[in-house]
C-alpha cells in the first residue's frame, strides 16, 4: 500500500473497482499522510473521513480535497474566515 499518494486519480479508482484495493485501505493510506504532514502544513479546515464511506460512483473511495470556500450539506465552511467559522450550511 506505498506510495498511494503518487498514484493517479484513475489508478486508484481501478483498482478499487477490481477490489484490489478497499476504500478503508486507502482512506487509512491518506488519513496517516494528513496525520504526518498537516500539523507542519495547517493545511487542512476540516476533515471529513466519516462521510468518505458514504460516497458511491466511479470514484467512490478515491479522497478529495477541495478548498474551503464550497458549501457541502452539513460541513463546516468557514472560507478562512473568522466571522464564518462555525457556519454548517444546509444545503
Amino acid at each position: 500500500m506505498t506510495q498511494l499518494h503518487a498514484r493517479s486519480l484513475r489508478s486508484l479508482a481501478a483498482d478499487l473497482d477490481a477490489g484490489r484495493l478497499s476504500a478503508a485501505e486507502v482512506a487509512a493510506h491518506f488519513v496517516d499522510r494528513i496525520d504526518t504532514f498537516d500539523p507542519q502544513l495547517n493545511s487542512l479546515v476540516t476533515r471529513c473521513a466519516p462521510e468518505a464511506d458514504a460516497v458511491a460512483g466511479p470514484l467512490g473511495g478515491v479522497p478529495l480535497l477541495h478548498k474551503d470556500i464550497f458549501c457541502t450539506n452539513g460541513v463546516r465552511t468557514s472560507c478562512g474566515s473568522k466571522m464564518l467559522d462555525n457556519f454548517v450550511p444546509p444545503y
